[in-house]
């Protein structure tokens, strides 16, 4: 409940919260809940298809990306540059700058 005016703005979450009524896909995706919409046909395909993208990301960056994402308001900028920090001296970063870097001094 806390969230939501600030996805939707105060007066759409007002309304959502005091009456219960339920966003179709179009309203959804305008207000910021979704991130696309899809054909129902394609549900489970283009949800496999982000699953595997994040999939293949760091497991740390990805778990500390969710921790940023869900810490309260409050909390920020601090957290953020902790989690920056982190990942900075993490070794899938050093592996990554190396990879980058290489393929940059390849003619």
């Amino acid at each position: 409940m806390w969230r939501l005016p600030e996805i939707v703005g105060r007066s759409l979450a007002t309304e959502l919260l005091l009456t219960g009524r339920i966003l179709d896909a179009a309203e959804a995706l305008a207000a910021g809940l979704v991130s696309r919409v899809v054909p129902s046909a394609e549900l489970i395909a283009t949800a496999h298809e982000l699953a595997d993208r994040i999939g293949r990301n760091d497991p740390l960056a990805t778990r500390m990306t969710k921790s940023v994402l869900a810490a309260p308001r409050e909390e920020h900028p601090g957290v953020d540059e902790e989690a920056q920090a982190v990942l900075f001296e993490s070794p899938e970063k050093r592996r990554r700058m190396t990879e980058f870097l290489q393929r940059r001094s390849r003619p």
